[in-house]
């Protein structure tokens, strides 16, 4: 989405629609923005129920169906009707009801918000494309045995691909899932072929069904962060669950000053922590995005790091590059007798704004080809 615009379509919805029991997407927004629609869309609405759609083409017609009548069900969506569906990314959307006087609708009370701070993201993984991988002769990616064994088919067996392009999904054989050599191997090389996977490329699979993964690729040659294909958590119950039975073994409240955690086992964080092993050459640092960092104008960062990487004086300008707009800002650290730490203030609620850094994105700062004091920022959601 470029600068500023907020992507959105309405639908009024009339008698012959709630018969059909499909919604279509307006042509006109899917030309724009349909490749980065998946085959499987997720919807929120504003009591934090969340929506699962299989998006499918018919006609050269993109239609919502599968999920779509129990939608209309649920909020009792009668003739004249109308529906705001705001954009937020990849194939997830907010979506606002109005009924026929104009006026929102009272939601039924969801429990999701709940539910989303328990449910774990489906079980997944990041690989580094070797050129092994890539090899004509090899054919195959190697899949670390204790993924295969936990979460695959011990059997051979066909696991289908899917990508943010949803007009295809591609076949690839599993092999080995019980011992040291699991692989894909059959089909692979179409899908590095047809996705023009290259060395040093990393590839998140997400399993989403029993033997579906949903491939997001992390480009080694992309220097903006909007360019990487994101990532993005579903509902756990589409996959075997790696919740912890206990709520104490969640990641703790962080410490004041201390640069917040989140479940190393989150989508965001994996694909960032994925991006930070590629390039580790790059001293780079992680750091989820919080209420606080949006309202207060601040980012705490590791103070460690800084005096390893960045050092200098303790009260400095830096710059921020990131993939629409760039920020001078002050780092300043703070020392005293009780403990030290570090802050980046002064124009960091613009610089989140205008590349559109929402709370719980993960923000990797990267220090690239040692410029000093020059960051950059990589988003992950």
């Amino acid at each position: 989405m470029a600068g500023e615009e907020i992507a959105c379509f309405f639908k009024l919805i009339l008698q012959p629609r709630l018969d059909l029991q499909k919604l279509e997407i307006p042509r006109k927004f899917v030309s724009v923005y349909g490749k980065n629609l998946w085959k499987v869309i997720y919807v929120d609405d504003p009591s934090g129920k969340i929506w699962e759609f299989e998006l499918v083409r018919a006609n050269d017609k993109y239609l919502l169906q599968k999920g779509w009548p129990e939608f209309v069900e649920y909020y009792s969506l009668s003739n004249g009707d109308c529906i705001m569906f705001k954009f937020k990314g990849n194939h997830r959307f907010d979506v606002v009801i109005f009924n026929i006087t104009a006026s929102e609708i009272e939601y039924p009370q969801s429990n999701s918000k709940r539910d989303m701070k328990t449910d774990s993201s489906c079980p997944s993984l990041a690989i580094k494309m070797e050129p092994t991988f890539l090899n004509h002769e090899f054919t195959g990616v190697i899949i670390p045995s204790e993924f295969a064994k936990t979460y695959l088919d011990k059997s051979p067996c066909t696991l289908k691909l899917l990508t943010d392009n949803i007009e295809k999904t591609w076949e690839v054989s599993f092999t080995g899932g019980g011992s040291r050599h699991a692989k894909l191997s059959t089909g692979w090389e179409v899908f590095a072929s047809d996705n023009k996977l290259k060395v040093g490329d990393i590839c998140m699979f997400e399993l989403i069904a029993c033997q579906e993964l949903k491939v997001c690729i992390i480009r080694a040659s992309s220097s903006d962060p909007r360019k990487i294909i994101k990532p993005s958590k579903v509902p756990a119950k589409a996959c075997a669950s790696t919740q912890p039975e206990d709520i104490d073994s969640w990641p703790k409240q962080p410490r004041p000053g201390r640069p917040p955690t989140r479940d190393p086992r989150d989508a965001a964080v994996m694909a960032a922590e994925a991006y930070r092993s590629a390039f580790a050459g790059n001293p780079s640092f992680s750091i989820a995005i919080t209420s606080g960092y949006m309202k207060y104008n601040i980012l705490n960062i590791p103070l460690r790091w800084v005096e390893t990487y960045m050092r200098g004086s303790d009260k400095r300008n830096i710059t921020l590059k990131g993939g629409k707009k760039s920020l001078n800002t002050k780092l300043i650290i703070y020392r005293h007798i009780t403990g030290s730490h570090c802050k980046l203030t002064g124009g960091i609620s613009k610089f989140f704004h205008d590349n559109a850094i929402i709370q719980g994105d993960v923000c990797v700062f990267e220090l690239v080809n040692n410029v000093p004091n020059t960051l950059k920022v990589l988003v992950f959601r």
